[in-house]
């Protein structure tokens, strides 16, 4: 996911159904289970698709309905923010009652200022991302297909998926919606846009960034009072309840057997048991016994295996990183990123600590992990950072060729691997550990950053999204000074780079240096948007930044 990874993981997921007709005030949307009906495979609650497809211009917005006229890529690209196209209203109607509710008395003018400012941009994002049908049709269309398949390999879209698809952009809408009920509604048409794919998803082996499980996250996220969308998301509970028991069955039948080598899917935050654990952490009662097995998965994921002779970390992988299997390392690696590698779990395991899911041997394993991690830190001018893998050479000999840094980003490099040593290191009681996940993030803004690819990204994945999250983690948790002085300008990047005569104000920048526009969490607008929010508020209502692990 990392293009500093040269040998990275680009397989990451990343209808035209239309808005929701729910035109219900908040007062008379129940439980929200008209997204699906319980106990059966109907999904999609009583919105037929035929009217569904009527409705591709129609949102429900605080008992009105704004048109949306049929938005070509062109007209995306070239509209004026502050006019109206079509009937399409301004994006000035999605202000929320952050703005009065986190106005901070001690805020100087200019502090009040570029809040106000990165406020402005926020709405402006969700202004365009409030039609599901035409957010769909623009990500589709054929020439920014084209150019997305000059790059690394994604997906353009993917119904339900947290990187391009209807659940990824719940989540900005949820966050908005706990204090606008309009956002809300917004979020709800999504929701209801996603639930019609969702019978044919059941059965997949999907990750939390995909599938059912992208659809429970989101729908979770979006739940603004106890009891809504209970049914829905019991139901797809028990779904991921079960996928997750078969593939740790899977796993531990290989682990039992002595084989070595675990696939890259089957235990990383974005496909495997890792994101699929930090769901379930955070669901009821009955999910506990799964994420319990899982943190126990963990545990004996990170015990040593013999290879070839040597023995080495248990969660060497015979994958490459990348799907080019000319940059395959020939006997495989070990992954450090947060996305792919073992700074996942690691982080799982602080944080089932933090839910009271205490495993034998979780402490141990934490201490394998981490102190691996350390071992594989290189320093320059500026401080600590670590290379985005580790080749089986490498670690049989126990050193590397030096590397320059990777782009300090959330899935590979330095931030994501500190937050992940940050939470091990207040878990299990090892302040070290908390110091050097300090250090290495000090380093990471303030090293100069010259790679395109940082510099023109503002996503969540490896872009100024995720670094000004993390950031704003790290800082909220320790009153480390560089660090919370590094957050506005960090954020200052961020809001720099949108751009508003882009479809969705934010895109992703492809190698060859165009930015081309995309809508969703990981590497669109939606995340981008999510990040802006957390520092301008400096409030989070919803968890969207567990799906990352950092929480």
């Amino acid at each position: 996911m990392n293009d500093d990874n040269p040998m990275r993981d680009d397989n990451v997921s990343h209808a035209d159904h239309p808005t929701s007709d729910d035109n219900r005030p908040s007062d008379e949307t129940g439980t929200r289970d008209d997204v699906v009906r319980s106990g059966t495979q109907t999904w999609g609650g009583n919105v037929t698709h035929e009217e569904t497809g009527a409705r591709d211009r129609k949102v429900a917005h605080s008992g009105t309905r704004t048109q949306a006229a049929s938005v070509t890529l062109e007209d995306a690209r070239t509209r004026d923010e502050n006019v109206t196209r079509d009937g399409h209203r301004t994006r000035d109607q999605y202000a929320t009652r952050e703005e009065s509710r986190t106005r901070d008395e001690h805020m100087t003018p200019g502090e009040s200022r570029t809040r106000d400012e990165n406020l402005a941009i926020v709405r402006d994002v969700a202004g365009r991302l409030a039609v599901p049908g035409v957010v769909h049709r623009t990500v589709t269309a054929p020439e920014l297909v084209s150019l997305l398949a000059a790059g690394p390999p994604r997906e353009a879209w993917h119904h339900l998926s947290l990187d391009e698809g209807y659940p990824g952009i719940v989540l900005l809408f949820a966050e908005l919606g706990h204090t606008d009920p309009r956002a809300g509604e917004i979020a709800h048409a999504y929701l209801s846009a996603g639930a019609p794919h969702a019978a044919a998803a059941a059965a997949a082996p999907d990750g939390i960034y995909r599938g059912i499980p992208a659809l429970a996250f989101a729908a979770a996220a979006a739940a603004r009072r106890p009891g809504e969308y209970a049914k829905l998301l019991a139901n797809l509970d028990e779904i991921i309840a079960a996928r997750t028991s078969g593939l740790l069955q899977q796993e531990n039948a290989r682990l039992d057997a002595g084989i070595p080598g675990v696939r890259l899917a089957v235990y990383d935050v974005i496909s495997g048991l890792t994101g699929l654990g930090r769901y379930l952490l955070s669901r009821p009662a009955a999910c506990r016994p799964a994420a319990v097995a899982v943190a126990e998965y963990v545990v004996r994921l990170s015990r040593p295996v013999t290879v070839d002779g040597h023995e080495v970390p248990g969660w060497w992988s015979p994958d490459g990183a990348t799907q080019d299997t000319r940059l395959h390392p020939a006997r495989g690696h070990l992954n450090l990123g947060m996305a792919h590698g073992i700074a996942g779990p690691l982080a799982l395991l602080a944080l089932a600590h933090q839910h009271g899911v205490n495993v034998p041997g979780a402490g141990e394993a934490a201490h394998r992990i981490a102190e691996w991690l350390l071992s594989w830190v290189r320093t320059d001018a500026y401080g600590p950072h670590w290379p985005a893998l580790v080749t089986f050479e490498e670690q049989v000999a126990g050193a590397a060729e030096p590397s320059r840094p990777v782009r300090p980003s959330w899935c590979y490099g330095a931030p994501g691997i500190a937050r992940a040593l940050q939470l091990a290191a207040r878990a299990f009681g090892r302040p070290e550990w908390e110091r050097t996940a300090l250090e290495a993030v000090r380093a990471a803004v303030t090293r100069p950053v010259t790679d395109p690819r940082m510099t023109g990204d503002g996503g969540v994945c490896h872009g100024y999204a995720g670094l000004l999250q993390i950031i704003r983690l790290m800082a909220r948790d320790t009153g480390d000074p560089a660090l919370v002085q590094a957050t506005a300008p960090v954020a200052g990047r961020l809001a720099g780079l949108f751009r508003p005569n882009s479809a969705f104000g934010y895109g992703l920048r492809l190698p060859g240096g165009e930015t081309i526009p995309r809508a969703g969490f990981l590497e669109g607008a939606a995340g981008s948007a999510l990040a802006l929010l957390g520092h301008a508020t400096g409030r989070q209502a919803t968890a969207w930044d567990s799906a990352l692990l950092l929480t």
